[in-house]
């Protein structure tokens, strides 16, 4: 990490991810089970890693990426098909904790923008969330790395619906969606003067 001090990062790969409905704090499990259950789905994006602090082998990396999740397809969940695709802003610390081996842990967050959604009330830049990530990517060959991160949410995505109850008996009903993803990645450098 000390001979380069910044290079820029092609990534795409499959994810597995779920949608988790989330309905006045109870969690929706027939219409969106939770783990183990998952669809495949993908990523790309682009990024840049500087070197923060040479000393210790921290980095620092930001970036875009599009990220598509969905809900899983179960026997019980064949047609509620809740599917969202997000433009992601991640900013991550890096370290590498060996000095002949490339190996480099990489945490931090992402701020998620709702791009792509089937339902009207949650249109493109309506809606976000904001997920911590936790990380490794491991040098392949030459330019290659690979790497695996684990994304979920710390803020939900919200429903940000115009419905009007004009019962004041009903309760207001609260969605929120909790969309988590695991990524695999596979990774290109190259470097920048």
């Amino acid at each position: 990490m000390c001979q380069e001090r910044r290079n820029l990062q092609i990534f795409a790969g499959p994810s597995i991810t779920n949608v988790q409905e989330i309905i006045n704090g109870e969690k929706h499990f027939f219409a969106s089970p939770e783990r183990p259950f998952y669809s495949i789905q993908y990523h790309f994006g682009i990024c840049i890693e500087e070197v923060l602090l040479s000393k210790y082998n921290l980095g620092i990396k930001y970036g875009l990426n599009f990220d598509k999740r969905t809900s899983s397809n179960t026997s019980f969940n064949k047609y509620i098909d809740d599917s969202y695709g997000f433009i992601g802003i991640p900013l991550q610390i890096t370290y590498k904790p060996l000095k002949d081996r490339d190996i480099r842990f990489e945490a931090g967050a992402s701020i998620q923008y709702l791009v792509d959604s089937k339902y009207k009330y949650m249109g493109p830049l309506k809606n976000f969330q904001v997920d911590y990530i936790v990380g490794i990517r491991l040098h392949l060959i030459k330019n290659m790395h690979i790497g695996a991160r684990f994304l979920e949410p710390l803020y939900l995505l919200r429903d940000k619906g115009n419905v009007i109850i004009i019962d004041p008996n009903i309760p207001k009903e609260q969605r929120l969606y909790k969309t988590h993803a695991i990524q695999f990645s596979l990774i290109y450098k190259f470097e920048v003067k």
